[in-house]
């Protein structure tokens, strides 16, 4: 009865990214494109360093180090960095989605980016 469950529990986990509990597995991440609700994509210049460490992450952003909390069940982090707020979430490989919008501001200021990960 409990092998079945330890075998779909092992399965389930080796398809979310390799998270270290006891280690600091450090990442360089560069958005790719970012897009403006009903206007063009444009290639992004926004880049940060983003570490696993503990079962959460550690994020650097223009030097300033923030510690969102991490669900690694939905692979997704939210923090807030000089006035906006970035709602992350891993897609596989690397690769992610990243919501920006304004703490203050209507819709229109938002913006979907586009994200890739390598290691350090």
């Amino acid at each position: 009865m409990l092998l079945p469950l330890l075998a779909a529990t092992a399965a389930a986990l080796s398809v979310l990214p390799a998270l270290a509990e006891s280690q600091r597995d450090a990442f360089d991440c560069a958005v790719l494109q970012s897009c403006a609700p009903g206007g063009a994509c444009t290639e992004s210049a926004l880049a940060f360093e983003l570490a696993f460490l503990g079962g959460g992450i550690e994020l650097s952003m223009d030097g300033q180090l923030h510690a969102p909390v991490y669900d690694g069940d939905l692979r997704s982090a939210a923090w807030r960095h000089d006035g906006t707020i970035y709602q992350l979430r891993f897609t596989g490989d690397g690769a992610g989605v990243l919501t920006v919008t304004p703490e203050t501001g209507d819709f229109t200021q938002a913006r979907l980016e586009w994200l890739h990960c390598s290691p350090q």
